[in-house]
């Protein structure tokens, strides 16, 4: 069997990183584009960090507006002992660093970490208060 880049006929191949239905709205605009630009071919999406990116200050400032200063940190550039050793403490953590995705699925940049053998960490996450 032969991989479909390397079939006579294949010219170029774009593998959308968001597969379903959130991703219907990329090929609209593809399609407009190239309804608007009959002569040129739209540049292919180079990755899907495409929202916004917040500093520690919008960061802090909107925990700080939302009344639950207590129950926040905000810790720039932590490591990797540090976050290891918060979740093994059940500490629930959220990350939120460079870019917003876009599409279904958290790539890492917006995450909330927990330990998922304590299943008390479940109802707080989902906790309104």
């Amino acid at each position: 069997m032969k991989a479909l880049k390397d079939l006579p006929e294949v010219d170029n191949v774009f593998v959308n990183p968001i597969s379903g239905d959130g991703s219907l709205c990329i090929g609209a605009c593809y399609k407009y584009y190239k309804d608007l630009n009959q002569s040129s071919d739209p540049d292919s999406l180079k990755n899907i960090y495409l929202g916004p990116s917040y500093g520690k200050e919008v960061v802090s400032k909107a925990i700080s507006n939302r009344k639950i200063k207590e129950k926040f940190k905000v810790i720039e550039s932590p490591n990797v002992d540090e976050i290891a050793k918060l979740l093994s403490e059940d500490k629930i953590l959220a990350r939120c660093a460079g870019r917003m995705e876009f599409g279904q699925r958290a790539l890492g940049n917006r995450s909330i970490l927990a330990n998922p053998s304590n299943y008390d960490n479940l109802r707080k996450i989902n906790q309104k208060n």
